[in-house]
């Protein structure tokens, strides 16, 4: 299940650095640090990130930014790529679910 295809919104790809900057705002209505949290709770690693044109402040902005290069270089393939976005975006509905 790839981000693209269950309403993740990716603002930057990972083809060159393996980084990705998803607008969590636009996705799921949570802000950058509400998602960090939310993927710090299932031990997924992520940082709050200013997007392009972002309307909200520096300090809760509309995006987050996730990397791959440690599961690369852990051996792990699209596949295993593909599980743990869909771990991502599952965390991050739920969490859009409890917030309201």
């Amino acid at each position: 299940m790839k981000a693209a295809e269950t309403r993740g919104s990716l603002i930057t790809g990972a083809a060159d650095n393996r980084m990705m900057v998803m607008d969590v705002m636009t996705s799921f209505a949570i802000d950058g640090r509400v998602a960090q949290e939310a993927l710090d709770k299932i031990g997924i690693t992520a940082n709050k990130q200013v997007i392009p044109d972002d309307p909200l402040p520096p300090v809760r902005p509309s995006g987050v930014r996730l990397g791959a290069p440690a599961g690369a270089t852990r051996g792990m393939g699209e596949a295993d790529m593909q599980r743990i976005g869909a771990w991502i975006v599952g965390a991050l509905s739920r969490r859009k679910t409890r917030a309201r």
